[in-house]
């Protein structure tokens, strides 16, 4: 198995993942990794098609799976 300090699926990997390499720190709290992945979505949202609102969020551990609050997205306004 290998370690990875985040991850990304989908068509989405080829927008999201430079923001992640540039902006991920290892010491950022949850609460600026969810923000950092809100910024993730709303650039997607701006170069990519996506008709999605809502978006999954999870918090992966060696302890477990912790599932956050659904991150909301208004399609309607531009970033």
């Amino acid at each position: 198995m290998i370690n990875e300090p985040y991850a990304v699926h989908g068509h989405g990997v080829f927008v999201t993942l430079g923001i992640l390499d540039s902006q991920y720190d290892p010491s950022m709290s949850v609460d600026s990794a969810f923000q950092l992945q809100e910024n993730c979505v709303l650039k997607l949202k701006k170069r990519f098609v996506v008709n999605n609102d809502q978006f999954s969020v999870r918090v992966v551990k060696k302890e477990g799976i912790k599932h956050l609050p659904t991150l909301l997205i208004n399609l309607s306004v531009s970033p």
